[in-house]
């Protein structure tokens, strides 16, 4: 194990875990002045929560797959984190592949919109309870939904904590930074 290898895994979960409570502490401040208050900070706050979160899954997955394209096995890879879903199936961890592969595309999804990614996401049969994503003729994931950001995937805590689900399962697994 490269030095610090462990930590720096570690360090990952912990900055993400960190920002998904954080995130979700924020918004259950803010549901609850909302009961009283329709001030605006409030909305914002619920508006905030979601995009702290987008930038830190965002940002995760984007470290992890930097890690993974370092291992020998996939450094030629063009779509390191794909192959290793492929991996993670061969090695009988079909669930987590499949659950890596939804957060692989929906992360695509909210750094670069429309494409393949949001196309197959719409297509999926049998949505995870955690995914929401916004076919090209919506303009609301539910409409009246003050804490909503324009975006084609909802980061709510659902998917947030899925998302680090999966992070942390990935690399429990396989441990990119051996």
């Amino acid at each position: 194990m490269r030095a610090g290898a462990w930590a720096f895994g570690e360090l990952i979960f912990s900055a993400l875990d960190g920002a998904t409570a954080e995130a979700k502490a924020l918004e259950r401040g803010c549901v609850e002045a909302l009961k009283t208050s329709a001030a605006t900070r409030y909305i914002n706050g619920l508006r905030l929560a979601k995009v702290q979160n987008t930038c830190m899954i965002v940002g995760a997955f984007g470290i992890l797959e930097t890690e993974v394209g370092r291992l020998s096995a996939y450094r030629c890879s063009k779509k390191p984190l794909h192959d290793l879903a492929s991996t993670l199936e061969q090695e009988g961890q079909g669930c987590l592949a499949r659950d890596l592969r939804i957060i692989i595309r929906a992360v695509n999804v909210l750094k670069h919109g429309r494409g393949p990614s949001h196309d197959s996401l719409l297509q999926l049969q049998d949505k995870p309870s955690y995914l929401a994503v916004k076919a090209d003729a919506e303009e609301f994931f539910c409409e009246g939904d003050v804490s909503e950001v324009p975006a084609l995937v909802d980061v709510d805590s659902k998917f947030a904590a899925a998302a680090s689900r999966v992070l942390r399962e990935v690399i429990e697994a396989t441990d990119p930074w051996v």
